[in-house]
């Protein structure tokens, strides 16, 4: 097993979720219930030039792979709202982590659903590089992330399972 390094633990926000259900929207959705803020990523690597291979950019997804995170779906430069299917829904237990590099003027809304829960990401004329994980607390048959832009925003995504997510406070 990988040990996480406690600054990598602290980039973190974990939730823990009960499946909790809200009210409608106008839309005829569900009213996201906020979760937590994202972290955002150190001043350093947003402050990279933009000839540096490791810099982050909307033009490729992020990279997930250094936290031993299974991705299942991403996305790059993306404008608009977008939703995605979360393949084979959840199981109880499963920690989801969710990546995203936005740019831009204005905020980017992620939300879970059947859980609703939802992360917003105020993006700048520099990247912003946010991480969230979230753990399941029960099973869900079909599970999505939407994203919903608000302002001029461009961004990137990688969502998947985290086989060794942080330990939680106790």
């Amino acid at each position: 097993m990988k040990k996480k390094s406690l600054a990598l633990c602290g980039l973190v926000s974990v939730v823990l979720l009960t499946g909790c259900s809200g009210g409608g929207n106008s839309s005829g959705g569900h009213a996201a219930r906020p979760a937590a803020e994202p972290t955002s990523l150190p001043t350093a690597a947003t402050s990279r030039s933009a000839t540096d291979p490791h810099a982050p950019t909307t033009a490729r997804v992020p990279d997930l792979a250094a936290r031993d995170v299974t991705v299942v779906v991403s996305g790059k430069s993306l404008t608009g709202r977008r939703e995605y299917t979360i393949p084979k829904g959840t199981e109880k237990g499963d920690t989801l982590a969710a990546a995203v590099d936005c740019k831009g003027s204005g905020k980017l809304l992620v939300a879970l659903e059947p859980i609703n829960t939802s992360f917003t990401v105020t993006c700048e004329k520099e990247i912003v590089p946010s991480l969230n994980v979230v753990r399941f607390s029960k099973k869900h048959d079909l599970a999505s992330i939407a994203f919903v832009p608000s302002g001029s925003v461009t961004w990137s995504f990688a969502v998947g399972w985290d086989a060794d997510p942080p330990e939680r406070d106790r």
